[in-house]
């Protein structure tokens, strides 16, 4: 007698497919794969913002810096002179004996610029050097220093 009952089946070698356990592994693979494409992509993301701010702070600082700069090369007291008047409000600045010629110039400094202090600089002799410009861009503190173009070529350290 023949016999051809089976109970349980095995399985065909040549079936093609994967079994419940590869598809779980390959998928739990798959998983932490995205989770630490996602990480990197995330925290690439936050160092481009954060250097995109840093730039713009830069380029606004440097802006300011300029304006600041030009403005006080621009004035020329004559050497007779000892007194110098200088106002300044929120975001302006006020020059006298500007381009050589007893006037007041008011520079107007961006939007984005709070000034905090303005003073004057005077040498030994009382005479008036420069400018030292303390403002404030974002929650950041600036200095400037310049330099009146009145003064003579040399080594003049504010």
């Amino acid at each position: 007698m023949h016999l051809q009952k089976k109970c349980f089946r095995t399985r065909n070698k040549k079936a093609n497919g994967f079994t419940f356990v590869e598809v779980l592994v390959s998928m739990l693979i798959l998983a932490l794969t995205g989770a630490v494409l996602y990480g990197s992509f995330s925290v690439g993301l936050k160092a481009v913002g954060k250097s995109h701010t840093e730039v713009w702070n830069a380029v606004q600082r440097m802006q300011t810096d300029s304006i600041i700069r030009s403005a006080a090369g621009s004035v020329q007291i004559p050497y007779w002179v000892n007194t110098y008047g200088m106002n300044s409000g929120e975001r302006t600045l006020e020059f006298e004996w500007y381009g050589g010629e007893r006037e007041h110039k008011t520079i107007q400094l961006p939007p984005y610029v709070l000034l905090k202090k303005s003073e004057l600089v005077r040498g030994k002799d009382n005479r008036p050097l420069g400018v030292r410009i303390t403002y404030t861009i974002g929650m950041q503190e600036y200095t400037t220093s310049a330099v009146f173009a009145s003064l003579p070529p040399g080594k003049i350290k504010l």
